[in-house]
């Protein structure tokens, strides 16, 4: 049995029923039950998750990120997807739940949480970082829609 933590922010509302829910979900089911290990899921998305949930989930709704685009949309401030996605909020919150916890494995849903990998690090767990998708369909669809990502 391993002791596992996966870092999202994908949400798990009821009503939102996108793939990334979904593979979430399965991976988490698989983990949780097919190998019974101990699972946690700290998730950062700001919408209320489902009471239907098969793992402890740690919710930290990531309300400064939210609130952080939505003022630089205002004052149409462009900004790249990666920077307002580097939240201090985030590594300070992930920081926290590692002291607590002796995870054995932590995987870090997405590139844009790819920031977190530092704080893995410090704390000396394993750490994957779930890229999801083929990077280079994702690079031409960031371009595609004016955006450049490093």
């Amino acid at each position: 049995m391993k002791k596992i933590l996966i870092v999202t922010d994908i949400s798990l509302s009821d009503k939102y029923n996108a793939g990334n829910k979904n593979v979430l979900l399965s991976l988490c089911n698989f983990l949780n039950l097919e190998y019974n290990n101990k699972l946690d899921v700290l998730n950062f998305s700001h919408q209320k998750p489902s009471k239907n949930i098969s793992f402890n989930l740690i919710n930290y709704p990531d309300y400064i990120n939210l609130l952080f685009r939505k003022l630089l949309k205002k004052l149409k401030v462009d900004s790249k997807l990666m920077d307002y996605k580097k939240s201090y909020f985030r590594k300070f919150l992930l920081n926290s739940v590692l002291k607590k916890n002796n995870y054995d494995v932590v995987i870090i849903q997405y590139l844009e949480n790819h920031h977190l990998v530092d704080i893995c690090e410090k704390h000396q767990c394993l750490t994957i970082c779930d890229l999801h998708d083929i990077m280079t369909i994702r690079k031409e669809s960031f371009i595609a829609s004016g955006e450049s990502p490093y």
